[in-house]
């Protein structure tokens, strides 16, 4: 018995050697089926609310649905070859038309690429007149560079939404 421990000891070795690189390897197969499990849940439930709200949904959005869309800045960042519309439900609201969608976008390229995921409501309608403007969530960089001068309006009646969203536009008053 003495002599089999001595003997067994690189067999468990070499098999625990082996084991890291399944185990690696398991951790990527069950990251990539969890991501593709919750971007499934994602489109259901875009599309569960396009049919409720009687709109159409799209799994791959269409960018010439959407007029003027290179006027829209958010629609010039990143590398062109990246943009890409998904989950789109449009329709129309009090005669306007009406889109929402998950846009992404990269930025940089190689270790320096950086892919941007997010959520946009477009309407467009002759009966509202909205200004120019953009609304974001507000991080420490946007609350640094308010004291520069960085334009944030904000609402004195709404202290807990200036404090979370950085709206900028060209006409405070309006």
């Amino acid at each position: 018995m003495d002599r089999l421990i001595p003997q067994l000891i690189p067999l468990l070795f070499t098999g625990l050697i082996g084991l890291v690189p399944l185990l690696f390897i398991g951790f990527f197969v069950w990251m990539f089926i969890r991501a593709r499990k919750k971007a499934e849940e994602r489109r259901l439930m875009f599309q569960q609310a396009a049919q409720m709200m009687g709109w159409a949904f799209m799994p791959v959005g269409n960018f010439a649905m959407i007029p003027n869309i290179a006027s829209y800045y958010l629609f010039t960042m990143g590398n062109a070859y990246s943009r890409k519309i998904e989950n789109m439900m449009y329709g129309t609201v009090d005669g306007g038309r009406a889109a929402v969608f998950d846009y992404t976008y990269v930025t940089g390229g190689g270790k320096n690429s950086q892919r941007h995921n997010l959520t946009v409501a477009y309407f467009q309608s002759n009966n509202l007149r909205l200004p120019l403007f953009s609304l974001r969530p507000e991080n420490v960089f946007h609350k640094m560079f308010g004291a520069f001068g960085y334009q944030d309006i904000d609402f004195a009646n709404r202290p807990e939404f200036s404090k979370r969203y950085l709206l900028r536009g060209q006409d405070e008053q309006n």
